[in-house]
């Protein structure tokens, strides 16, 4: 894959635990956007899932709006969700899934898209909270995952 990541205001710390060795922090900040992509790879035919690894390590800030997550490719399709990491999920029209991996790892699904015959197709994702203006803590981000949709683990939470 040929991925692109980006991480406003974040800083980067050594975790052992972190699937690369390291993992962004979130410091304080009322502005949270994180975005990739992944140019023109070829898939297999299939139904794929977008993660992002997290932890929430002391969360604050999150209960007034939802992280917003986005999906689209390169041959129209889109998702659209969000999650609260405190508070109720039932003001969210469309609730992110979020799996818990045994240990103080989540994966907190951007969304899936589908691959009928194995050509070049780009995916896009963001996951953002720029709306509320609330100064907000404790998002670690490890990584970004692209799998299969029948290899995911876990338990949803």
């Amino acid at each position: 894959y040929d991925l692109k990541l980006t991480i406003t205001f974040s800083c980067s710390h050594s975790m052992p635990e972190a699937r690369f060795g390291e993992a962004a922090h979130l410091g304080n900040v009322c502005w949270l956007e994180i975005s990739g992509n992944v140019s023109e790879t070829i898939f297999r035919p299939g139904l794929y899932v977008v993660s992002f690894r997290i932890m929430l390590s002391n969360v604050f800030g999150f209960r007034g709006s939802p992280i917003k997550l986005c999906l689209s490719t390169s041959d129209g399709q889109h998702t659209e969700s969000g999650r609260f990491f405190q508070g109720d999920q039932t003001r969210c029209e469309t609730v992110a899934p979020l799996r818990s991996m045994g240990d103080r790892w989540l994966e907190l699904d951007v969304g899936t898209f589908s691959v009928h015959e194995e050509m070049p197709l780009s995916v896009k994702f963001s996951l953002m909270e720029i709306e509320g203006g609330a100064w907000k803590r404790g998002l670690v981000v490890d990584c970004v995952k692209i799998q299969p949709f029948d290899h995911i683990s876990g338990t949803f939470i």
